[in-house]
């Protein structure tokens, strides 16, 4: 090894006591299923008689990171903590901390999916039989349909006709309604007062016409020939037969 590879050497291990000696020593999340101290990994045999235990993990499992400016949280392997240090905003700050900074994450409209309990469409699909979401904090109603129709292609499709099925009943229901309110105002006019028509001055109003029997023409809608009289035949014409004596 030359002078310089000793030099680059030295100086990369000074650099990496720096990045780790300026945050506190992290706690590794370790998943459910890793091993844990003192488990048994293999059994006393003839050949090697001792157990084999688990004796340490403290280069196993992930390191927990947060973002410095929105509190973003994730997880990185151990050795690669030293590059996760070294990484800097645009304003030269670091990027990322190893201590939690409690910063409040912005969730958008924090929906959850409906196949979460928590849910407020969760109603529209309990008890059809699909498995229970836990995913939550999905920042809008985009988001939300991609997760449902990514993951959950089954309850997608079931949602989908759900949704349909009832726009068609509220539309039917729109219908009746609007049948029933002008049915209403049909029935409200015809068993109201007439309105008031207006009469032109050099006219003779209707009411001021004596009595009379109507007489029109033989064709339907022809007026009666009253003067001021303005109704019309509104049945067709038969000639009446005259009986022979």
């Amino acid at each position: 090894m030359t002078t310089q590879d000793t030099i680059a050497t030295a100086e990369a291990e000074e650099a990496w006591r720096e990045a780790i000696a300026e945050e506190p020593e992290p706690v590794a999340e370790l998943p459910d299923s890793f091993l844990k101290v003192g488990e048994i990994i293999s059994t006393p045999s003839e050949s090697s008689p001792a157990a084999s235990r688990v004796t340490s993990l403290r280069y196993k499992g992930y390191l927990p990171y947060w973002d410095t400016k929105t509190g973003g949280y994730n997880e990185c392997p151990h050795w690669f903590r030293w590059q996760v240090a070294q990484m800097t905003h645009e304003d030269g700050t670091k990027m990322y901390t190893f201590t939690n900074p409690h910063i409040a994450p912005d969730y958008g409209q924090d929906l959850c999916c409906p196949l979460n309990p928590a849910s407020p469409e969760h109603h529209r699909i309990e008890g059809l039989g699909f498995k229970a979401c836990k995913r939550v904090h999905i920042p809008h109603q985009d988001a939300l349909e991609a997760h449902v129709q990514k993951s959950h292609k089954r309850a997608y499709t079931a949602l989908r006709r759900e949704r349909e099925e009832r726009i068609r009943d509220e539309d039917r229901e729109l219908q009746r309604e609007t049948l029933k309110s002008n049915q209403e105002l049909l029935k409200a006019m015809l068993g109201g007062p007439s309105p008031a028509v207006a009469i032109a001055p050099n006219l003779t109003a209707v009411t001021d016409i004596p009595s009379h029997v109507h007489r029109y023409g033989k064709s339907i809608g022809s007026e009666c020939k009253t003067t001021g009289c303005t109704a019309v035949r509104t049945v067709a014409y038969r000639k009446m037969k005259r009986s022979k004596s």
